[in-house]
Order: C-alpha cells, then sequence, then structure tokens
C-alpha cells in the first residue's frame, strides 16, 4: 500500500511539472473577474472575457478578444461588450510563470453604453499540464462612457481568474 502512495505521488509531479508549452501557435484564454469602481460613482461590475489569438514568438501573445461587463449596482444595471486587442507578455514557460496583459478597445453602443475599452495588469500564470493553465491577476480598467446624458469614466481595480489552451 506504501508504494502505491509513493507511485502516486511520483506520478503526479511528473503530470504537474509539464508546463503549457508556450511556443508559436493559438492560444485561448477565458477569464472571469469583479472590478471594485474607483471613480466617483463607485461602480463595481462582475465581467467575463474571452480571447484568441497567436503566440508569436515564447513570451509574446497577440490576439483579440470580447465580453460582458455586468454594471449592477447603485441602480445602474447596465452592460458593456467591450470589443479590444490583446497583447500578453509571458515572463517564462515554467510551472509558475509571471505576465503582463494589454487590451485596449472599444464598447459598441448596448443600453446607451458606448467608448474606450483599457484594461492593464498583471499576474501569475500556473501550468497544469502541457495544454492548459490557469491565470490570476490584478487590472486597472477603465470604460469610457458616452451616453445621451453626457460623458464620464467608470474605472476600477479587478481581481481577474481564468483559464487558457
Amino acid at each position: 500500500m506504501k508504494k502505491l502512495g509513493v507511485i502516486c505521488i511520483l506520478c503526479s509531479f511528473a503530470f504537474f511539472a509539464n508546463s503549457r508549452d508556450l511556443s508559436t501557435g493559438y492560444r485561448g484564454f477565458v477569464d472571469i473577474g469583479y472590478s471594485i469602481g474607483l471613480d466617483d460613482s463607485a461602480e463595481s461590475h462582475i465581467d467575463l472575457m474571452t480571447t484568441h489569438g497567436y503566440q508569436v514568438l515564447p513570451q509574446l501573445f497577440l490576439g483579440v478578444g470580447t465580453g460582458i461587463n455586468y454594471y449592477g449596482q447603485h441602480g445602474m444595471d447596465n452592460v458593456t461588450i467591450p470589443i479590444y486587442a490583446d497583447a500578453r507578455f509571458d515572463l517564462n514557460s515554467n510551472r509558475y510563470s509571471p505576465f503582463a496583459d494589454a487590451k485596449i478597445g472599444y464598447s459598441p453602443c448596448v443600453n446607451d453604453i458606448k467608448g474606450f475599452y483599457m484594461s492593464l495588469g498583471g499576474g501569475l500564470r500556473f501550468n497544469f499540464s502541457r495544454s492548459l493553465a490557469g491565470n490570476i491577476g490584478l487590472f486597472y480598467i477603465l470604460q469610457k462612457v458616452n451616453t445621451d446624458f453626457g460623458r464620464g469614466n467608470i474605472d476600477g481595480i479587478a481581481l481577474k481568474v481564468g483559464i487558457e489552451f
């Protein structure tokens, strides 16, 4: 019984020691996050994003994506759908790897909210296998708001978790 336990532990180390290979090719992400509002309205939101693109170099990913941001506090009850270009820099492809990420785009008119979108941040990538990894990070998010009633910003700090494949 002891030998079986040792074999299981060694096999699990072998499984988790493999890192997600960051050679050139397709790479996709799905992230979910919660942003705490920093502006005067203190409007927080939940977001769900998906990004797809190409690993240009072992450290550089370029892609495009979209998502849904739901603002449901302070009576706002609104949605934005940002469409963005994404650039991501991974320090390495080890078991744990820091990364930096920048998304820049635009949210077309949904429920009278539209405008420039930006997300800047970084975090830590956890490799589960050669084809799957997890991410956790802290981001600054800016959503410009151009409505019939005026202009403004909705900005915040977001904690996001996600998977990549």
